[in-house]
């Protein structure tokens, strides 16, 4: 549900997206049923949990872009889905996930779930990112790090910087 919400979205040039805001409340009457959500360091099943599979699938795609979120959380506990340093957790009304699109060219948003895979990726001008590729690198432990999106060209590495950092207690 939280993924069709998002799919089809298209950003222009320094608009930017809450995903908090553009997923709707998580309610029954919204299409949510029940999944995973960590409370007090526990997996517990709520209306709506889960969900930071899809802030967290979209994160990855945002630095994919080059683009460094604006606002972003690490859950609490390291999660099973993605490398520790990669996930990106939201709490209604209390944490949300977003970023503003930093290219010049409009990007649009897919966001598809095939048998349980879900893929977020990012279709834009083929000039939007100047010849660059990006990757993202994490630095230091599983507990404590350091997100770096590295850029390259023609597979040389031309530059890095730090989008963000993570700490979890477990």
């Amino acid at each position: 549900v939280a993924a069709s919400r998002i799919n089809g979205l298209v950003l222009q040039p320094g608009q930017g997206i809450s995903v908090d805001a553009a997923i709707l409340p998580r309610t029954k009457a919204n299409g949510y049923g029940l999944g995973n959500a960590i409370i007090d360091g526990e997996f517990i099943k709520v209306v709506g949990g889960g969900i930071c599979q899809v802030s967290s699938t979209l994160n990855n795609a945002v630095l994919r872009a080059g683009i460094i979120p604006t606002e972003r959380h690490n859950h609490s506990q390291r999660v099973s889905y993605l490398p520790s340093g990669l996930d990106a957790t939201i709490s209604a009304g209390q944490m949300d996930y977003q970023f503003i699109n930093t290219l010049q060219y409009p990007i649009y948003i897919s966001a598809t779930t095939v048998n349980g895979v879900l893929t977020v990726a990012f279709y834009s001008n083929s000039a939007a990112l100047n010849g660059l590729t990006y990757k993202t690198e994490v630095a230091g432990s599983g507990q404590k790090n350091t997100t770096y999106i590295v850029g390259y060209q023609n597979g040389v590495e031309v530059g890095r910087f730090p989008a963000y950092s993570s700490s979890y207690k477990k």
